[in-house]
């Protein structure tokens, strides 16, 4: 699986995302998990919104696609900046 060859520092954070959100999200970690899955809870709703859609953030960057997308068009970038605004507010907090 693509996660697990690219994840090689990373470690599945075990969150029970269905019992929580109804939705399946997997959370990898570097390190204690505790962080990520504050983060990842509260960015879920907006996950649900865009299903889908791969995050990663490590340090001061951003990656953010959808495998199933080819190239975002303009009207979707806002989704895009919304996440980063969130994540950034979150990550400060």
């Amino acid at each position: 699986n693509y996660l697990e060859r690219y994840l090689v520092e990373m470690q599945d954070a075990k969150w029970d995302a269905v019992a929580e959100t109804g939705y399946l999200y997997r959370v990898f970690a570097q390190g204690e998990p505790a962080p990520a899955l504050a983060l990842a809870r509260r960015i879920a709703p907006f996950l649900k919104q865009h299903p889908g859609v791969y995050v990663e953030s490590r340090g001061n960057a951003l990656l953010v696609f959808c495998p199933t997308l080819e190239l975002a068009m303009a009207q979707d970038l806002a989704g895009i900046f919304e996440l980063a605004d969130l994540l950034a507010a979150n990550v400060s907090a």
